[in-house]
């Protein structure tokens, strides 16, 4: 709590918080090995956005851990759609030698998995599309990174947007030329899943 409020105080750090929780069900959790409950998690992301106005919230999850169950699994989008997180990420368990789980019985069938992986990926794209939408109507600023040859358009990146296109990116016009490498005002006009358009002032 102490760090999260450290960085509230502090300008030139960024509100981008990375959590990369795996699962969302204690007992998935106790499997994968990874520390705290479902609990401390809400209690972590609750002083979060205490501290700080407008946090970008990231995480990533594995489905299809060995002996998850649907039950397991409502759980996770139960706790996505609570959450409604800013970025996500997901892929599906794949065994690898010389680990814990390697071993574990109860492997969840391929094509299981792979349904849950597009299931919840669906849930997040609906989530990422409103949360975007949101942001219609604001002006933010934008770190210019290139500019498509055909249509003109710029692209950057925001303070929610990590680097290497992970994040998705800001699409927008201007009416000068912009230097690469330059922060602009641009004022959000429209939005798609994972994508802002707007118009730079």
């Amino acid at each position: 709590e102490e760090l999260i409020q450290g960085m509230a105080q502090l300008s030139k750090i960024l509100p981008y918080f990375d959590i990369p929780l795996q699962h969302a069900n204690d007992h998935m959790l106790a499997l994968m090995n990874r520390r705290g409950t479902m609990q401390q998690v809400h209690t972590l992301i609750d002083q979060i956005r205490t501290y700080h106005k407008q946090p970008t919230l990231r995480t990533t999850f594995i489905v299809g851990f060995p002996q998850e169950t649907r039950a397991d699994f409502d759980d996770l989008l139960t706790f996505v759609r609570e959450i409604k997180w800013d970025r996500m990420g997901a892929f599906t368990y794949s065994p690898e030698e010389d680990t814990v789980a390697y071993e574990f019985n109860g492997a969840v069938d391929e094509v299981i998995k792979q349904e849950r992986l597009d299931e919840l990926m669906r849930l997040q794209k609906e989530i990422s599309f409103a949360n975007l939408k949101a942001m219609i109507g604001t002006t933010i600023e934008v770190l210019v990174e290139g500019q498509d040859g055909l249509s003109g358009r710029y692209r950057g990146r925001g303070i929610a947007n990590a680097p290497d296109g992970v994040d998705g990116l800001v699409y927008f016009s201007a009416d000068r030329a912009i230097a690469f490498g330059s922060f602009v005002q641009v004022t959000i006009t429209d939005a798609l899943a994972y994508d802002l358009i707007g118009v730079c002032q």
